[in-house]
């Protein structure tokens, strides 16, 4: 089998991008697949991107927009929906995802994804990371990690707030990522590292205790992925993706009413600070645990098997 991946419109060392590398050394490493520029068998499309007319077109949908819409977002949604409308198959993130998509899909461009081959397929992170014990670097019984960037779905004036109820002398919440500055708040126990290269996370997950992650929308976070890889609990909530790859490992919280699609229900990112503050309390309690099953060669297979599939098809027709 032989494959692109056309990387040009990903952003260097964001999620998608690093995924990317990660998926194409490992078909060729443990499946023999080669890369071809020139009508490759499997075109593999990350989200939006070019049509190859001779080859099978697989989009791997990272999600649409649904918060705070504006004309720049509208016009990306657009792009991604035509992309899916012209492949041959369709690979989703999680069930929420699907979901999700399948539902603005059919509702604004008339469109059922379900005449689709699809499967929904998770990221990859290895669990070369995990430690069975925290190495205790800060001086604090229980050290939180959160991973942001500036957005309100991220809710980290949420969690800001409900560490306002811990005792500070216990609890320490660590903050990587871009963060509003609204959201800074001069706190002992609350530590606002900003941005910092992934190659550092690991650090700080191998310190800490849980990871907390209660966007609203998440389809598969990377900063969940590698937690849990990394045999960190996580906290998360009842909404989106994220629930979906902690199920047993970590705690997940009623946050959130029952599921709706309407943009008004996506961008209300209030939530019950005692809930989420007993919950902080509750999660720092479970050991940590390690789990194989986002690994890279594993995940890989997915992929590789969804592209036979859809090789196969052709082939029977």
């Amino acid at each position: 089998m032989n494959f692109y991946i056309d990387k040009k419109n990903l952003k260097k060392n964001g999620g998608p991008y690093n995924f990317a590398k990660v998926l194409e050394n490992e078909l060729i490493k443990n499946f023999g697949a080669k890369k071809k520029f020139f009508f490759p068998k499997i075109n593999i499309i990350f989200s939006l991107g070019r049509i190859f007319k001779y080859s099978k077109n697989v989009v791997r949908v990272d999600g649409i927009f649904c918060q705070n819409l504006n004309d720049k977002k509208k016009k990306i949604n657009k792009k991604i929906f035509e992309t899916i409308s012209k492949a041959d198959g369709v690979i989703f993130q999680s069930n929420f995802s699907k979901k999700l998509i399948t539902y603005y899909c059919k509702k604004n461009y008339k469109f059922n994804i379900k005449t689709l081959q699809n499967v929904v397929i998770s990221n990859a992170y290895t669990a070369e990371h995990y430690l069975q014990k925290k190495i205790n670097h800060f001086k604090y019984k229980y050290v939180l990690l959160t991973i942001t960037r500036k957005s309100k779905n991220k809710r980290l004036s949420q969690i800001i707030e409900a560490f306002k109820d811990l005792d500070e002398k216990k609890f320490l919440l660590i903050i990587v990522g871009e963060y509003f500055k609204e959201d800074f708040v001069k706190r002992k126990n609350i530590k606002f590292l900003g941005n910092i290269n992934n190659n550092k996370l690991p650090f700080y997950f191998k310190r800490s205790d849980a990871l907390i992650h209660i966007a609203k929308i998440d389809s598969c976070p990377n900063a969940v992925v590698e937690g849990l890889s990394c045999g960190l609990p996580v906290l998360t909530n009842n909404v989106g993706g994220t629930k979906e790859l902690v199920q047993n490992h970590g705690i997940i919280l009623n946050l959130d009413k029952k599921i709706l699609y309407n943009n008004k229900y996506l961008s209300d990112y209030r939530c019950n600070n005692k809930i989420l503050s007993n919950g902080i309390k509750k999660i720092v309690k479970i050991k940590r645990k390690k789990i194989n099953k986002f690994n890279p060669k594993t995940i890989s297979q997915k992929y590789f098997n969804f592209f036979k599939k859809i090789t196969d098809d052709q082939n029977k027709r």
